[in-house]
């Protein structure tokens, strides 16, 4: 049997749907993570500030690209947008990846005070520039969202334009991309607890015209904040957040985000830490062959309360998973802020921060992931 990617890349990944959907309890084992193809670290070039978190990650025509925030100290005021490409190609004896530039900036023009930027997310829609979301904090725990354009794939910038005043913009995951163009995204407000909603921005000319749901979570009962999408088709959408109770909270819609279900734990824990998640299509060319359904990928950290982890699951269906890989362990440090693609070449290309220090680039072969199933959520180790 082949198996055809969305990518038009060849891999043997009809394991994974076999291996979440059977579930047979009698073939756990001991997990073997695959090794890295390969481990850099974008933020640690000439000029690079000292501390760095809240990685984003997107591939360009040149490349990967990598923004992140960048301070002087831990929640610093002068916390600004970084930015660093990849060169594929590469020069001996020449880092592969470009000095870090600051991209984005904010400060009080009466005062001169400086604003940090927080939470900032790299889309490329299907038409049009590339879009650097992030935000600014504003009066009684609100936030300005700012955006920002690129028309030459990241080497410059437009100057950033606020969002409408009650529009936050994506709170630290990327946009879902709708079939006619308009980009569902997954936002939070801190204002009484923490509440999760849906932004629809409908493209209109050079701009974006927004919506804003109702608060879709209970501050008191779920807690939870910065939502990631999975698509499974047919305007079936599905949230996942992380959530102050422990565990990985999920909503599902069935008309493409207009309307949602009530919250729910996973059976995923969950120490209130962010999450990613990317898609991968597999497609089986033998005539008569059933189809293997769509595989989702979930960076996040596998605990309730331990934050040195970072862990890869697999699922076909949202609710069923499968754990594929221990991406990284550092006993004593912390490791937040995930975010995944998946490249052209097929490969998973994963960024995190490193207490809020080091930004830390991860490439993953799918094709060497030995997925387990998780019986109510536990990991096999």
């Amino acid at each position: 049997m082949r198996l055809i990617m969305e990518t038009s890349r060849h891999f043997g990944l009809m394991v994974w749907g076999l291996t979440i959907l059977l579930f047979p309890a009698a073939t756990l084992a001991a997990l073997k993570s695959p090794d890295p193809v390969r481990v850099e670290y974008p933020a640690d070039g000439n000029n690079a500030p000292a501390f760095n978190a809240s990685p984003t990650i997107i591939e360009t025509v040149h490349g990967i690209t990598v923004a992140w925030l960048g301070s002087t100290e831990k929640g610093s005021l002068d916390s600004a947008v970084y930015l660093s490409r990849r060169n594929a190609q590469g020069t001996e004896g020449s880092s592969l990846w470009s000095d870090p530039v600051k991209v984005v900036f904010h400060e009080n023009k009466n005062t001169g005070m400086k604003i940090p930027c927080r939470r900032p997310v790299l889309f490329q829609p299907t038409y049009g520039n590339l879009l650097l979301f992030y935000q600014t904090p504003r009066d009684r725990n609100r936030v300005t969202g700012w955006l920002t354009r690129s028309e030459d794939q990241g080497i410059t910038w437009t100057v950033s334009k606020s969002l409408p005043r009650k529009v936050g913009g994506p709170a630290r995951s990327r946009p879902l991309e709708l079939r006619d163009g308009t980009l569902l995204v997954g936002g939070d407000d801190h204002t009484s607890g923490t509440r999760v909603h849906v932004e629809r921005a409908k493209p209109f000319g050079d701009s974006l015209s927004w919506e804003k749901s109702r608060h879709l979570s209970h501050a008191m009962w779920h807690n939870a904040s910065e939502p990631v999408f999975l698509n499974h088709g047919a305007n079936k959408i599905q949230l996942l957040c992380r959530s102050k109770r422990g565990r990985i909270m999920t909503s599902s819609s069935e008309n493409e985000g207009k309307t949602w279900s009530e919250f729910k734990q996973t059976d995923l824990p969950n120490p209130d830490s962010g999450l990613s998640t990317a898609r991968i299509l597999i497609q089986v060319v033998n005539e008569g062959a059933p189809s293997p359904p769509v595989i989702f990928a979930l960076v996040y950290q596998h605990s309730n309360q331990e934050r040195s982890v970072l862990n890869l699951a697999l699922t076909s269906d949202g609710f069923n998973w499968a754990a594929a890989a221990l991406l990284d362990w550092q006993p004593g440090k912390e490791i937040s802020d995930p975010f995944v693609i998946q490249g052209s070449d097929g490969f998973l290309h994963i960024v995190y921060s490193i207490d809020r220090q080091r930004i830390k680039y991860l490439v993953i072969n799918p094709n060497n992931l030995s997925p387990l199933p998780m019986a109510s959520g536990n990991w096999p180790f």
